[in-house]
C-alpha cells in the first residue's frame, strides 16, 4: 500500500496504453503526454512523472471515489477512514473535493458524526462559570496600548506576525502529526496534544466544506453545521482547561523553572507569577481557538446562520466567535453590540477572560483598519484600550505635578 509521489515515464506510458485500450481512446501516448505537459497538469524530472499540483491529484481521487460510491460498499469504508484522519492534508483535500462532486448524504453524515465525536466527553466552554477558577487568578485587566502609527506599516507588521505564527503552527504539526501516515493506522492511545490538533484540523475542514457548499444547504442545515463547528471548537477549549487543571504538578515544576530563570525567590512573587502564567495560557489559547473557528467558517452567505446560532445559544464564547467573524472577515466594527456587551450584558461582565478577548479583537481591528480618531477613541474607552497619545498626555501630566 505504498504511497507513490511519482512514477517512471515507462510505467506511466504502460498505464496510459492500458487505460486507452479500456476506454477506446485513439490519442497516442506521446500526443497525450505532450498535452498534459503543456496544460501543466503533470511535470517530468529525471524521467519521472508527477502531478504538477496537489489539488489536481485530490480532484481525480475524489472523482474516482464519487463514481464508485453508489456501486462499491468498500468505498464507504474508505471515506470513513479519510474523514477519521482529516489532519492528513491529502485526505482533507480529497474530502473537500468529494463534498463538491457528490451530494450523497453519506459523506456529510459521516463528517457530522466525526465532528460531534471529537472530545464528546466535554461540554463546550461558555467562557462563563466554567472558567471561574482560572478567571479569579487576576484582580485587574492588564494594560493594552494602541500605538499611534501608520496603518500600512501596521498591516505589514501583522502579515509578518501571521507568517511567523503559521510557521510555528507548521512546526507543531510536524512534531505531533507524523508525515509517515497509514490510512489503517490505530487511532487509539494518542496524546492530548495529538487529539487537540486533530480536532482543530477537523473543524477547519468541516468549515471549508460548509463554505464551499453553502448554496446546496437549506437554512436550518446551515445553522446546524455552524453550531456543530462552534461546539467542537469550544469542546477543545474545555479539554484544554481540563488539561491545565489535571496537570498541576507539571505546571508547578514549569513555574519554578521560570521563576529560577527570572531570579524570582519570594514565595509571594512566585505565586503571583504562577497565577499570571496560568491565566495567560488560558486567555491566549481561548483567543487562538476563537480566531481559528472564525477563520474556518466565515462567509458572508452564512451571516444569518451566525446570527441565529448566537441568538439561540447566547454564551459568551459564541458571542465572541460571531464578533470575531464580523471584525476579522466582514470588516465591520459593531460598536452597538460591543457597547451592549461591555455596559449591559451582566453575564459577559462577570468574567475577565471574555472582556480581554473582546478587547484583543477590537485592538486587532483598530490596528489593521483606518478608523476616524473620534470613533477610535470612543471604542477604546469602552473596551479599556489605552491610546498612545492619551498615555503620553497622562504621563506628561504626572511629571508636571511632580
Amino acid at each position: 500500500n505504498e504511497k507513490l509521489k511519482n512514477i517512471s515515464k515507462d510505467s506511466f506510458e504502460n498505464f496510459y496504453k492500458s487505460y486507452a485500450r479500456k476506454k477506446k481512446i485513439s490519442i497516442s501516448f506521446n500526443e497525450a503526454f505532450d498535452q498534459l505537459l503543456q496544460a501543466r497538469i503533470i511535470k517530468i524530472s529525471d524521467d519521472f512523472v508527477s502531478l504538477n499540483a496537489n489539488y489536481i491529484y485530490y480532484y481525480y481521487v475524489a472523482s474516482y471515489i464519487s463514481n464508485k460510491l453508489e456501486k462499491d460498499d468498500s468505498i464507504k469504508q474508505l471515506i470513513i477512514k479519510l474523514i477519521e484522519r482529516l489532519y492528513v492534508e491529502e485526505f482533507a483535500g480529497i474530502i473537500i473535493f468529494l463534498s463538491q462532486l457528490n451530494s450523497n448524504s453519506f459523506i456529510l453524515e459521516t463528517l457530522e458524526k466525526y465532528v460531534n465525536k471529537h472530545f464528546d466527553e466535554f461540554e463546550p466552554s461558555k467562557l462563563s462559570d466554567d472558567i471561574s477558577m482560572i478567571d479569579s487568578l487576576i484582580s485587574k485587566l492588564p494594560e493594552l496600548i494602541l500605538e499611534n502609527s501608520d496603518v500600512e506599516e501596521r498591516r505589514k507588521n501583522e502579515i509578518k506576525k501571521r507568517e511567523e505564527a503559521e510557521e510555528r503552527e507548521k512546526l507543531l504539526d510536524e512534531e505531533y502529526l507524523s508525515k509517515e501516515y497509514d490510512i489503517d493506522e490505530d487511532l487509539n492511545g494518542i496524546t492530548i496534544m495529538n487529539r487537540i490538533i486533530r480536532a482543530i484540523k477537523t473543524f477547519e475542514i468541516f468549515g471549508q466544506v460548509i463554505k464551499k457548499n453553502w448554496g446546496a444547504f437549506d437554512g436550518d442545515v446551515k445553522d446546524s453545521y455552524v453550531l456543530m463547528t462552534f461546539n467542537l471548537s469550544m469542546r477543545i477549549l474545555s479539554a484544554y482547561f481540563n488539561f491545565i487543571k489535571s496537570n498541576e504538578d507539571n505546571l508547578v515544576d514549569y513555574i519554578y523553572y521560570v521563576a529560577d530563570k527570572k531570579e524570582i525567590k519570594g514565595i509571594t512573587d512566585i505565586k503571583k507569577l504562577a497565577k499570571g502564567l496560568i491565566f495567560q495560557m488560558a486567555s491566549m489559547t481561548s483567543f487562538g481557538l476563537i480566531k481559528k473557528v472564525a477563520n474556518s467558517v466565515s462567509h458572508k452567505q452564512l451571516k444569518e446562520s451566525f446570527d441565529d446560532v448566537v441568538r439561540d445559544n447566547p454564551s459568551n464564547s459564541f458571542k465572541l466567535i460571531r464578533l470575531a467573524i464580523m471584525m476579522e472577515h466582514f470588516g465591520t466594527l459593531p460598536n452597538d453590540e460591543i457597547n451592549h456587551l461591555m455596559k449591559k450584558d451582566k453575564e459577559f461582565n462577570k468574567f475577565s477572560i471574555p472582556k480581554i478577548l473582546l478587547r484583543n479583537f477590537v485592538y486587532q481591528y483598530l490596528y489593521l483598519y483606518d478608523v476616524p480618531y473620534d470613533e477610535r477613541a470612543r471604542i477604546c474607552n469602552v473596551v479599556g484600550i489605552t491610546m498612545e497619545e492619551q498615555r503620553y498626555i497622562q504621563t506628561s501630566s504626572k511629571q508636571k505635578k511632580n
